[in-house]
């Protein structure tokens, strides 16, 4: 019995950690405090206009992180997320859009919970996915838009 029990709560905690549903932040959180982080080779969106012109305005592969500072999904996926931009340096760019901050951008995108990742190829979204990933999965998909060209 004590063994079932144990296994429901582990299910359980993987649930919690797949992804937060969209809510109100009970703490304001500040863009200043967000372009101040550091977070490498990464690039902080702090505007409709910033997002217009580094994402749906780049050629080549962005990587777009909708996250809040208040999601334990989300700080999972940080310092993941920082590895990929540096280890991606030159092939694709990892940008982080706090929804928070952006609620806009998160409503354009229908961003339902968090962290979801989309992924643009020459300013189009052609991909998504929502909850945490373990490295080598995050690896895996993105390995597998850069080795297709067309989408």
């Amino acid at each position: 019995m004590k063994q079932g029990w144990l296994m429901l709560t582990a299910v359980a905690g993987l649930g919690l950690l797949s992804a937060c549903a969209k809510q109100e932040s009970a703490v304001p959180a500040s863009p200043a405090a967000a372009t101040k982080a550091d977070h490498g080779a990464e690039v902080i969106i702090a505007s409709e206009a910033q997002f217009a012109e580094q994402v749906e305005g780049s050629k080549g592969v962005v990587l777009v992180d909708f996250w809040a500072t208040w999601c334990p999904p989300c700080k999972i996926m940080n310092p993941i997320l920082a590895e990929l931009a540096t280890a991606y340096a030159g092939k694709m760019t990892v940008a982080k859009v706090d929804v928070d901050d952006n609620r806009a951008l998160a409503e354009r995108f229908k961003i339902q919970s968090i962290p979801t990742l989309v992924l643009f190829k020459d300013g189009k979204a052609v991909d998504s996915h929502t909850g945490a990933m373990r490295k080598e999965e995050l690896t895996g998909w993105v390995d597998g838009h850069l080795a297709n060209p067309g989408g």
